[in-house]
């Protein structure tokens, strides 16, 4: 079993998130909006805060982000990536199951949103429970219910 853990995001961080989102996601922002790397990296700089982001650790070595934001009558999952080598071995399952199973004793939902064009990231959230509460022209929202969940 691999060893998975989370750390606070520390502004030294900065680098090692921007390659986490820019490997994770530029396949999928590349198909919704086209993949402008100057523009993305502006994005990010403008918006880059460690604070309430932790790091996925596996093994000892960083291999991806992840924020959960506590809503008070929800949990919504802001972001989780991992890089694509750290991807398809469980890592990312093994995080969210920590968190709907502790989810399950507050007995609230867990929602998240993924672009459509990320078909990977419905198909896990789809194996852990989750359930399509709307789309958008580019994303699909989802919903995790510890009342009606069997995952």
């Amino acid at each position: 079993m691999q060893e998975i853990s989370l750390r606070e995001c520390r502004e030294d961080d900065r680098a090692f998130v921007w390659e986490v989102r820019r490997q994770a996601l530029m396949e999928y922002v590349a198909a919704t909006w086209g993949w402008d790397e100057a523009a993305q990296r502006s994005r990010f700089e403008g918006g880059f805060t460690p604070a309430g982001r932790q790091i996925i650790v596996c093994e000892g070595i960083d291999v991806g982000l992840l924020q959960v934001v506590d809503e008070g009558d929800h949990l919504y999952i802001e972001e989780i990536e991992l890089l694509p080598i750290s991807q398809r071995k469980g890592i990312g399952s093994a995080i969210l199951r920590r968190i709907l199973e502790k989810d399950r004793e507050r007995r609230i939902p867990v929602r998240l949103q993924a672009l459509r064009a990320n078909a990977p990231a419905r198909r896990l959230y789809e194996r852990l429970g989750f359930a399509v509460t709307g789309e958008t022209d580019t994303h699909t929202r989802m919903e995790w219910n510890p009342a009606t969940s069997t995952a």
